[in-house]
């Protein structure tokens, strides 16, 4: 995979986000620097929302103050209930978006949640969609999924072209319902999102014992696994989700300019790595699903 599959994730960038987040949110010195990183490494697209705090604004000010620098193509969310209702002015919430993220478009706009795919005949029927392409406000639409009859849903409306997806060593829900190949075989595009499941990957057993103690058993056996084949966490979560994710569009959010550049020579290590770790993947292939829903810990918000 090359860097220009990667996808860098904001959340961090407008609030304090994820179980192994140390440092809190980035002031915005940090934040520009990463952006700057990003976009001079050959980075093309940066996944944001509504509800990342300030990302969008901070993203914004970046954008607008390199007017001669390279566009991000700009990943965000919206709620899936603006779409129910042409009364509800989502038109007016995308040109919005797109004015506080200084862009002339948004590449991807995706529902936030999938409550509204069950009655998709009527958004259907109000051409919302269609209308945000036509006028050149989006290029693609989608959704995030979290379960396999969200995934099961999006794959039958043609409106969707991207699905989003939680993939990784925990969660290899993708690789049971072959959700790489259906979306391969219907025209989807797919973007994967918490590769380190929010930190939990690169967490020490003990601290996991007291964060989230149901998750302690699987971190104490990932981490006796690294240690026996001398890999370090992040190389074999990341390794995983690599060696499975095909074409995929990968986001990966930093909280410093540090991490976004180890994350990236360490995408350029696995490249140049031929080492086959499937047996040590297959160790994680039934893990209890209140340990790679974020949904279900305690305090924790839909991402």
């Amino acid at each position: 995979m090359s860097i220009s599959k990667l996808c860098l994730g904001t959340a961090q960038l407008g609030q304090k986000y994820g179980i192994n987040n140390t440092n809190g949110q980035p002031c915005m010195d940090e934040a520009f620097s990463i952006l700057h990183c990003a976009q001079d490494s050959g980075v093309q697209y940066i996944d944001t929302a509504l509800n990342y705090g300030r990302s969008q604004e901070i993203l914004g000010e970046f954008i607008r103050q390199g007017q001669d620098r390279r566009e991000f193509k700009c990943i965000t969310k919206l709620p899936s209930n603006e779409f129910l209702s042409i009364n509800s002015g989502v038109c007016t919430k995308v040109n919005k978006l797109i004015n506080v993220l200084g862009v002339n478009k948004l590449f991807t706009l995706l529902m936030h949640d999938s409550e509204s795919l069950s009655q998709w005949d009527k958004i259907d029927d109000l051409k919302i969609v269609k209308h945000l392409k036509d006028q050149q406000l989006i290029e693609n639409f989608g959704v995030s999924i979290y379960s396999k009859s969200e995934f099961d849903a999006a794959l039958g409306i043609d409106d969707i072209d991207v699905i989003q997806i939680p993939f990784n060593l925990f969660d290899q829900r993708a690789l049971k319902y072959r959700w790489f190949d259906k979306a391969r075989e219907n025209n989807k595009k797919i973007m994967i999102r918490s590769v380190y499941l929010q930190g939990l990957l690169l967490m020490s057993p003990e601290d996991v014992k007291h964060k989230l103690h149901y998750a302690y058993p699987y971190i104490c056996h990932f981490d006796k696994l690294c240690k026996v084949n001398d890999l370090c966490p992040k190389t074999l979560a990341l390794n995983f989700v690599l060696d499975n994710c095909g074409d995929s569009l990968l986001i990966m959010g930093v909280e410093s300019r540090l991490q976004l550049e180890d994350n990236m020579n360490l995408l350029v290590k696995i490249n140049d790595n031929s080492e086959d770790y499937s047996i040590l993947y297959s160790q994680f292939s039934d893990v209890a699903s209140n340990v790679y829903l974020p949904t279900e810990w305690s305090s924790c918000s839909r991402i």
